[in-house]
Formats: structure tokens, sequence, C-alpha cells
């Protein structure tokens, strides 16, 4: 492994994300702010190796590196003024203050980051879509330094994958010509920063020891904890979803334009990964309209950021749909034929949503996929339903999100035949589960019972 490539990318990733986050006002001297840092680094340059193949630029290590390095610099545009005027650039970090049992956990789940860590690096990807897909063209792109390459000579009439989006094409070429031969490392920086970022959110609202025992419970998901080192685009699509949906909640708080425009941006990432993200940014979209409209004085920043909602996800989509698809990929592809023939049919709808919930939510086995994480979910929904009656602002907001993805995703099974039972809809499960922790954290019930605990140790 090549580290100085490691830190390097790791570097830029971080001086990307913090630009990003200090422009939209979102930085915090945080451990959580330092790991957003890393995750918007990765989805900002994830971009680099498409549009500099729209640029007709090879993409060899000496193009790639100094396009890191632009994008860093513009990125950072604002501070680096700022920096010129006399203001000091302050690199401090808030001081974390652990709890003697959360240690234990924090070991436990760092062991398993690391040996994620080491499958990524170690081994190639197995996975069958990567390898008729994002990861061949990503090996001949290194070998050819074009993203057009002779992976089109072959015939391709059994696998459509070739024509998913870029995002993780482009971090493969990166890692592989900075990092190491198979790739791989970014997603377990993605993934342990966000676990990471994550239980910083849990520890801020709920007492450690509860906070550690669901952040343990959430990791420890034998199908979850396989997507942080298994390459496929789900995890990734997850986490950029989770936090756009979140932060759309901050902003609904604070009704600042910095936060809509951020959320804008991370929802035009999600789509990026997963184009049928697409979908689910019309479904919130009537949300965000409804909230705008309870605003008494609008401003125009308010209206633009809120176009940008919709119009940076279509801005992505098109990019890759209508400009690079037809005008770069030598294989004829009709969008409109991936849509299903049998949309009168609105009991297939409802037949795939019982599917879901029977044999991949709550079906014999199912532990082997998400142990007991959604039980516990439906215990403690159930628990706040009959006994405690009451629903703070997060937990509302959050119950939101698992009611719009358990209707989306059966719909998208509806709408696109491809999008599968066992293996697509199964994947997309996986958005619904920060949603659960993040409930279960504000829960009543375990809002109580980490107030206890808090007055026990006040006593003690």
């Amino acid at each position: 492994m090549n580290l100085t490539g490691l830190l390097f990318v790791l570097c830029i990733q971080q001086l990307c994300g913090y630009g990003l986050l200090y422009s939209y006002g979102q930085w915090q001297h945080k451990i959580s702010g330092y790991l957003l840092a890393q995750i918007m680094g990765i989805g900002c340059i994830s971009f680099l190796p498409i549009l500099l193949q729209l640029c007709y630029i090879p993409l060899n290590p000496f193009s790639i590196g100094i396009a890191l390095t632009l994008l860093a610099l513009l990125l950072n545009t604002k501070r680096i003024l700022q920096f010129y005027k006399g203001e000091k650039v302050k690199w401090t970090l808030a001081p974390i203050k652990l709890k003697l049992f959360e240690v234990p956990v924090l070991v436990f789940i760092l062991f398993l980051m690391a040996l994620g860590s080491w499958k990524s690096y170690y081994l190639p990807t197995h996975v069958r879509d990567m390898l008729c897909g994002p990861e061949l063209i990503a090996e001949y792109a290194v070998r050819e330094h074009s993203l057009v390459n002779s992976v089109f000579n072959i015939n391709l009439e059994t696998t459509n994958n070739y024509l998913k989006p870029p995002f993780i094409t482009d971090l493969q070429i990166i890692y592989k010509f900075f990092v190491n031969d198979f790739g791989g490392l970014w997603l377990s920086v993605l993934s342990a920063c966000f676990s990471m970022w994550l239980y910083s959110l849990l520890r801020n609202t709920i007492h450690p020891l509860i906070a550690a025992a669901l952040w343990l419970v959430f990791y420890t998901m034998p199908e979850l904890y396989s997507y942080t080192y298994l390459m496929l685009f789900d995890y990734s699509n997850m986490v950029f979803f989770f936090l756009a949906f979140y932060f759309l909640s901050c902003w609904n708080i604070s009704r600042d334009d910095n936060t809509l425009g951020f959320v804008a941006l991370l929802m035009a990432i999600a789509v990026f990964i997963r184009l049928e993200s697409l979908i689910l940014v019309l479904m919130i979209l009537p949300f965000l309209i409804f909230h705008i409209g309870r605003t008494k004085k609008l401003q125009w920043m308010t209206g633009f950021n809120a176009a940008l909602f919709l119009a940076l996800p279509l801005l992505v989509y098109g990019l890759w749909m209508q400009v690079y698809v037809p005008g770069y990929i030598p294989v004829k592809f009709d969008a409109a034929s991936m849509l299903s023939n049998n949309l009168s049919h609105i009991d297939l709808f409802f037949k795939r949503m019982a599917d879901m919930t029977l044999y991949l939510l709550l079906g014999k086995g199912t532990w082997n996929l998400w142990g007991y994480f959604v039980y516990l979910f439906l215990l403690l929904l159930l628990c706040d339903l009959l006994f405690y009656r009451r629903y703070n602002y997060i937990s509302i907001w959050m119950l939101s999100g698992v009611g719009l993805l358990y209707f989306a995703i059966p719909f998208m099974g509806y709408l696109i035949p491809a999008f599968d039972l066992l293996n697509t809809t199964k994947r997309a499960l996986i958005k619904l589960f920060p949603f659960m922790l993040i409930y279960m954290a504000n829960s009543a019930a375990l809002q109580g019972l980490s107030k206890r605990i808090y007055s026990w140790e006040t006593k003690t």
C-alpha cells in the first residue's frame, strides 16, 4: 500500500469536506465535524474522473492529482481569502470525554472496523455487480487512461451494470492510482466515519451507556456490517440520503438558508450514487414545499435553495443519462425500457410491500440479516405508543423517514421490474436503519431511562 498516496487522498478529502462545511455554515470544531468532512470529501472527489472524461483529459495520476489539489483549493477559496485578510484559521478539536463503560464497546467496534478495512485492502472485490460494471471499467480506465475503454468491445447484453452512475468507478480509479491496486479503502473510510458520526449524534441525544448499546446493536447487524467492506452502491447511498434527511430536519428548526443548500448538495450526491433516489427527492419535495409555505416572510434565498433541492439532483441525473450515456458509452440504451408495463396492476405494489415485510423484515430467519435491530425498534415504538404517547421533534421526523422509505422501496420495485426483492430491495432496506436508530435514541421510553441513569449518577 502506498501510505503517502493514502495520506494525500485523506488530506484532500478532509480539505474538500472542510471547505464545503465551512461554506455552508455546518463546520464544528468537534470530532463529528472532522468525520463529516471526510464523508463530504469522499462525495466531492467522486465527481472528478467523470468531469475529466467529459473534458477529454486523460486519466492518470498526474491529471487526477492536479485536479484533486485544485478542487481542494477551490472549495476553500472563502477560507483562503479570510486568511489573507488576517483572520486566523483554527484547527482546534473539542475534548472528548469518554465514560469507562464506553471503552469496551468502542474497542470492539474499532476491531470490527479494522477487520473490514483489512478485507477492503487485502482482497479484490468479488461482488458480481462490480465485476461486470464499475470495477471492470475502473480497472481498464487505469490501464487505458479513459472511462471509454475496451470494456465496451465485449458483449454486454447480459448485464446493465456498466450503465450505473460512476460514483464507485471514479473512487476506484482514484484509490487504485494513489493507494493500492484493489482500491476499496474509500468504503472503509466512509463507513467508519459515518458510524462514528452516528455515535456522536447518539451521545448528544441520550446517556452514553444507552448510546453505546444502541450503536453496538446497529453496527453488528450481519448484513449491514458486510456492506462496510463489500463494494456496492447501497451503503454509500444510505449515508448521503440519511445525512440529507437529517440536515433537512435541522433546517426546519433553524430556517437557515445555507443548511437548505447543503441538503440540496447531499441529495445530489445520493442521486449520483443511485439514480432511483430521484424518486425519493420527488416524494420529499411536497414536505419541503409545505414547510416553506408555513414561513411568514419568504426570503428569495430560501426559494433559490428550495429550487436547488430539485435542480441539483435533476442536473446529476441529466448529466449521466442524457449526456454521458448516449454520448460516450458505445452501447445503445433505452431508459424507458426499464419501466414496468403493468403499472395499472396496483396489486403488484401491495404484493411487493407484503413480501418485503414478511420475508425481509419480519420473516423467519431475518435475524440472520438484521439481528434483533428491527424487533428492538418495533418494541420501543409500541412501548411509546401504548405507555408514553410523547414524541419529540426528531423522533417524529425520523418516523417520517421510516414511513417514506417503507412506502418508496416497494414502489420502486413496482415501477422498475429490475428492482427485485431478494437483491435490490433487500439492499435498499438498509436506508431504514439510521432512521430507526436515531428514533430509538429519541424514544420516550429510552429518554426516560436515560434521565433515571443521569439522576442516579448525580446522587452517587
